[in-house]
């Protein structure tokens, strides 16, 4: 918003004297290509976009639009948070269409709907709507954007419960030490994180030793540089047996 723009550029130009930024007003996927047009001197450098929003506020030709900015080999690297949970929610609301036609946009496509369909008659869970939908996201990235590889972060609250998911996607060949060294620094924040780990590390020494162990290490004593990566990769959506159901599709 206007106001809140102002506002927070009055307020870095203060906290960051000298420093080459711009704020830009109004809805992001309106402003892009002004954005990228006044980057147009740039397009030889590395660049990195961080879409945040709470559910489905970004726009899929905004992601195409920045994937498409770069010159050279490697396109812009994208850092997308997405909330199946949130979807979910703004899709059983009271103007559930409305919402849905916004998700329609985030993913470029309505097929987001048949992940909708199969969790609205218990075919799969929640974990699994979430698994899809934010697999759906990657597929769409790597198969109709070109992007080399994609990775998923989940975030969780404290008692494990997932609250969002971050999705990285780069061209760069790189990225997966790129992510490994985000994993890492996030896990010296997140102690979920550790534990996750440390619960890894002890199924792998057990698998590798033919046995379970008898004591169990607490998550602080594994050092914070033995915190692997551990991406998977993404599938095809078209390959789930109920892929094919017929939802109602936007007109």
């Amino acid at each position: 918003m206007p106001q809140k723009a102002a506002a927070l550029e009055k307020d870095l130009r203060i906290r960051y004297p000298g420093r080459s930024f711009r704020v830009y007003p109004g809805d992001c996927n309106e402003t892009i290509g002004q954005v990228l047009a006044d980057l147009g001197g740039w397009r030889w450098a590395p660049t990195f976009v961080f879409a945040d929003q709470q559910a489905a506020e970004i726009h899929w030709e905004t992601l195409k639009k920045i994937s498409a900015f770069r010159d050279g080999k490697t396109k812009a690297e994208i850092w997308l948070l997405t909330s199946p949970s949130m979807v979910a929610k703004g899709v059983a609301g009271t103007n559930g269409e409305a919402f849905a036609r916004r998700v329609d946009t985030l993913y470029g496509t309505p097929d987001w709907r048949r992940i909708q369909l199969a969790r609205d008659h218990d075919i799969i869970s929640a974990e699994e709507y979430r698994d899809e939908m934010v697999n759906l996201q990657r597929w769409r990235l790597e198969q109709d954007l070109g992007y080399v590889m994609t990775a998923r972060i989940p975030m969780r609250m404290p008692s494990g419960l997932p609250i969002y998911d971050m999705v990285f996607a780069t061209d760069h060949p790189v990225g997966n030490k790129i992510m490994t060294d985000l994993y890492r620094k996030a896990a010296e924040r997140e102690p979920r994180m550790r534990q996750e780990a440390k619960a890894k590390a002890k199924d792998k020494r057990s698998r590798d030793a033919g046995l379970d162990t008898l004591f169990d290490l607490p998550a602080t004593s594994i050092p914070v540089e033995s915190l692997a990566w551990d991406p998977t990769d993404s599938w095809d959506p078209a390959t789930r047996s109920w892929w094919h159901q017929e939802p109602d599709f936007p007109a």
